[in-house]
């Protein structure tokens, strides 16, 4: 595992960030739907 990290950094770098992107564009949908339907 630790071989794999270090021989593609990109990789395991490329996964969080798109991690962190799919956490953001949730995040901005639920924002968006409070926004429009607010309780």
């Amino acid at each position: 595992m630790i071989d794999n990290a270090t021989k593609n950094p990109e990789k395991s770098g490329s996964k969080i960030i798109s991690k962190v992107l799919l956490f953001l564009e949730r995040f901005k949908i639920n924002k968006l739907g409070l926004t429009r339907a607010p309780s």
